[in-house]
Protein backbone atom coordinates (compact mmCIF):
# COMPACT_ATOMS: atom_id res chain seq x y z
CA UNK A 1 0.00 0.00 0.00
CA UNK A 2 1.14 3.53 -0.67
CA UNK A 3 -0.30 6.22 1.61
CA UNK A 4 -0.53 9.80 0.34
CA UNK A 5 0.57 12.73 2.48
CA UNK A 6 -1.59 13.53 5.49
CA UNK A 7 -4.14 11.58 7.49
CA UNK A 8 -5.71 8.26 6.52
CA UNK A 9 -7.27 5.09 7.88
CA UNK A 10 -7.39 1.45 6.79
CA UNK A 11 -10.41 -0.86 6.72
CA UNK A 12 -10.33 -4.65 6.95
CA UNK A 13 -13.46 -6.83 6.99
CA UNK A 14 -15.70 -3.89 7.90
CA UNK A 15 -13.54 -2.57 10.76
CA UNK A 16 -11.63 0.72 10.41
CA UNK A 17 -8.41 1.70 12.16
CA UNK A 18 -7.85 4.85 14.11
CA UNK A 19 -6.59 7.79 12.05
CA UNK A 20 -2.96 7.38 10.97
CA UNK A 21 -0.57 10.20 10.06
CA UNK A 22 1.94 9.86 7.22
CA UNK A 23 4.22 12.34 9.01
CA UNK A 24 4.70 9.95 11.92
CA UNK A 25 8.31 8.72 12.16
CA UNK A 26 6.92 5.39 13.39
CA UNK A 27 4.21 4.98 10.73
CA UNK A 28 4.83 1.28 10.10
CA UNK A 29 4.61 0.55 13.85
CA UNK A 30 1.50 2.75 14.12
CA UNK A 31 -0.13 0.88 11.22
CA UNK A 32 0.79 -2.49 12.71
CA UNK A 33 -0.70 -1.58 16.10
CA UNK A 34 -3.87 -0.07 14.60
CA UNK A 35 -4.52 -3.07 12.34
CA UNK A 36 -3.80 -5.67 15.04
CA UNK A 37 -6.21 -3.79 17.36
CA UNK A 38 -9.11 -4.42 14.95
CA UNK A 39 -11.64 -7.02 16.07
CA UNK A 40 -11.33 -8.60 12.61
CA UNK A 41 -7.58 -9.17 13.07
CA UNK A 42 -6.42 -9.22 16.71
CA UNK A 43 -9.93 -10.09 17.88
CA UNK A 44 -9.77 -13.40 16.03
CA UNK A 45 -6.23 -14.27 17.17
CA UNK A 46 -4.52 -12.76 14.14
CA UNK A 47 -1.82 -10.15 13.87
CA UNK A 48 0.02 -8.25 11.17
CA UNK A 49 3.58 -7.23 10.50
CA UNK A 50 4.10 -3.99 8.58
CA UNK A 51 7.37 -3.32 6.77
CA UNK A 52 8.18 -0.47 4.42
CA UNK A 53 10.49 0.65 1.68
CA UNK A 54 10.19 4.32 0.78
CA UNK A 55 6.48 5.11 0.96
CA UNK A 56 5.32 1.57 0.16
CA UNK A 57 4.17 -0.52 3.10
CA UNK A 58 3.75 -4.30 3.09
CA UNK A 59 1.24 -5.86 5.48
CA UNK A 60 1.76 -9.55 6.27
CA UNK A 61 -0.92 -11.42 8.19
CA UNK A 62 0.01 -13.87 10.94
CA UNK A 63 -1.42 -15.67 13.95
CA UNK A 64 -4.69 -17.41 13.13
CA UNK A 65 -4.74 -15.60 9.76
CA UNK A 66 -1.45 -17.09 8.54
CA UNK A 67 -1.88 -18.88 5.24
CA UNK A 68 -5.42 -17.55 4.89
CA UNK A 69 -6.58 -15.80 1.73
CA UNK A 70 -7.87 -12.75 3.62
CA UNK A 71 -10.23 -10.09 2.28
CA UNK A 72 -8.84 -7.07 0.47
CA UNK A 73 -7.95 -4.19 2.78
CA UNK A 74 -9.05 -0.70 1.72
CA UNK A 75 -7.79 2.75 2.60
CA UNK A 76 -9.20 6.24 2.90
CA UNK A 77 -7.87 9.53 1.54
CA UNK A 78 -6.39 8.10 -1.65
CA UNK A 79 -4.47 5.23 -0.04
CA UNK A 80 -3.70 2.67 -2.74
CA UNK A 81 -3.95 -0.96 -1.54
CA UNK A 82 -2.81 -3.82 -3.76
CA UNK A 83 -2.53 -7.55 -3.13
CA UNK A 84 1.07 -8.73 -3.50
CA UNK A 85 0.47 -12.40 -2.72
CA UNK A 86 -2.73 -14.33 -2.08
CA UNK A 87 -2.82 -16.43 1.08
CA UNK A 88 -2.74 -20.19 0.84
CA UNK A 89 -4.32 -22.81 3.06
CA UNK A 90 -1.29 -24.29 4.88
CA UNK A 91 -3.02 -27.70 5.02
CA UNK A 92 -2.54 -27.98 1.25
CA UNK A 93 0.78 -26.19 0.89
CA UNK A 94 3.66 -27.81 -0.89
CA UNK A 95 7.06 -26.21 -1.03
CA UNK A 96 9.36 -26.43 -4.03
CA UNK A 97 12.37 -24.15 -4.37
CA UNK A 98 14.89 -22.51 -2.11
CA UNK A 99 14.68 -20.40 1.02
CA UNK A 100 16.75 -17.27 1.56
CA UNK A 101 16.94 -15.95 5.10
CA UNK A 102 17.58 -12.23 5.47
CA UNK A 103 21.08 -11.91 7.04
CA UNK A 104 19.90 -8.81 8.95
CA UNK A 105 16.73 -10.39 10.32
CA UNK A 106 16.59 -14.13 10.83
CA UNK A 107 12.78 -13.91 11.12
CA UNK A 108 12.48 -12.83 7.48
CA UNK A 109 12.47 -15.52 4.81
CA UNK A 110 12.36 -14.77 1.09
Amino acid sequence: MTPPGGLFSLTFNGQTTTILNTASPTLSIDMQAALTALSTIGGVGGNVTVTHTGNTFRVTFGGTLIGTDVSQMTGSSGVSVNTVQQGKDPRYAMYVGSILIDPNNSNTIY
